[in-house]
């Protein structure tokens, strides 16, 4: 009997470790993703910042500045809106990988606590 509560004990610590590692690794994939995107949103935001400023200084007149000034405002907002859509994409996979990973450890917990029930009741019974 002290064989089988050991052998189960050793079993939910394996699962138990194996689960954190996934839990690591989609926190790893996710983190990844991110800092690459926050990458490529510095070196978009300099090679904006570049293009702006040549379009800026070549204006003519002050017309010309206002109107290439909304323009670049527009093409700015716009960037900055496809990069939230694709940071939250990021997020949301991130989010349906921890809600699988939550679901297989509780029904993994479930069965761990069910087999244990089981192995004390039939010793409690043995005992008895």
């Amino acid at each position: 009997m002290q064989n089988e509560i050991i052998e189960q004990m050793n079993q939910m610590s394996k699962d138990a470790m194996a689960s954190m590692k996934t839990l690591a690794d989609i926190n790893a994939r996710a983190a990844e993703k991110l800092m690459a995107k926050q990458t490529e949103i510095v070196s978009s935001a300099i090679e904006t910042s570049v293009n702006q400023v040549k379009a800026l200084s070549s204006a003519k007149d002050y017309k010309g500045f206002f109107t290439t000034q909304a323009d670049l405002t527009k093409e700015n907002s716009e960037m900055l809106m496809s990069y939230g859509k694709e940071i939250a994409k990021i997020m949301e996979e991130a989010k349906d990988e921890l809600t699988k990973w939550v679901e297989e450890s509780v029904t993994k917990a479930e069965g761990a606590v069910n087999t244990a029930t089981k192995a004390a009741t039939a010793a409690a019974k043995k005992a008895a």
